[in-house]
């Protein structure tokens, strides 16, 4: 059985102006992010092109799913991210 106190976990996400992540995936978790302020592209692993999630969007990443978000504009970006499931929090990958 799931432990419910595991079975989500929540934090804000704070993107720098000009950052950019890696390409991480998170094992069986589920990723739901609510963006509070500012603008993050999100880029999949074999999709051409950008995601632009803004202010009040609500963008899920699968499970397994490689991807990476930027924050190419002048302002911090700011979000809340709920991981659903267990799993490891975060795995380093690389697009291929």
């Amino acid at each position: 059985m799931l432990d419910p106190v595991r079975a989500v976990r929540a934090a804000e996400l704070v993107s720098a102006l000009g950052s950019c992540s890696g390409w991480p995936h998170h094992d069986s978790s589920a990723s739901s992010l609510y963006v509070v302020s500012g603008v993050l592209p999100f880029e999949f692993e074999g999709c051409d092109g950008y995601l632009d999630a803004e202010a009040g969007d609500l963008p899920r990443v699968s499970p397994c799913t490689l991807h990476r978000e930027s924050n190419p504009t002048s302002e911090p970006s700011v979000a809340v991210i709920a991981r659903f499931r267990g799993g490891a929090p975060t795995i380093k990958g690389e697009a291929r």
